[in-house]
């Protein structure tokens, strides 16, 4: 028994100093230009949204990324969002590996379902590989979903007494609202 155990005892430290090497783990292939993930969501009311873009290391010298951005399900750049950077390009120097396209929602305070954004990268200045490498270059777009954050007052669901701050003879949306509610308005 002994002796096994010592048998298992110096398995156990060759293993460890043996086993271990240390391993350069960095990517050899390809340069790419890629985004982080497919997909981005966030609630309108949210400032900026800011969606990175990736530039794979060991280069020397520095690469310019074009990029669109283009609204499609509910979304119209200047209406629902606002592109906040100063141009559709970015420019990487060589030390630098993630630079940010910013996107504004605009909160409008009505509910007008979710807004989706398309953004994509166009090309670069070295034409590196455009996604990540392998053969659907997947993360080479990225879909922003822009979560509404609105809920609509519908009058006719609720019943018993509505007391409000504002004055029912100065007009607005509740007068001509049908609803088992008493409205009650108070100065």
């Amino acid at each position: 028994m002994m002796k096994t155990l010592k048998y298992i005892t110096m398995l156990l430290l060759a293993s460890m100093l043996f086993g271990c090497e240390d391993m350069d783990h960095s990517y050899t292939g390809d340069f790419f230009v890629s985004f982080n993930s497919e997909s981005v969501s966030e609630k309108e009311n949210a400032k900026v949204i800011s969606i990175p873009v990736m530039v794979s290391d060991k280069r020397t010298e520095e690469v310019t990324v074009t990029f669109s951005v283009e609204g499609k399900v509910g979304a119209t750049e200047g209406v629902n969002f606002t592109v906040l950077n100063s141009s559709t390009t970015l420019t990487f120097l060589p030390e630098e590996g993630v630079k940010y396209i910013q996107i504004a929602p605009v909160d409008d305070l009505a509910e007008t379902g979710d807004k989706v954004i398309e953004v994509a990268i166009v090309s670069n200045s070295k034409n590196y590989m455009i996604g990540v490498p392998g053969p659907d270059a997947k993360f080479a777009k990225c879909t922003v979903t822009i979560k509404e954050d609105d809920c609509a007052l519908k009058p006719e669901l609720f019943s018993g007494k509505i007391t409000g701050l504002e004055d029912a003879t100065t007009g607005g949306w509740w007068k001509d609202a049908e609803s088992k509610c008493e409205w009650e308005f108070v100065s």
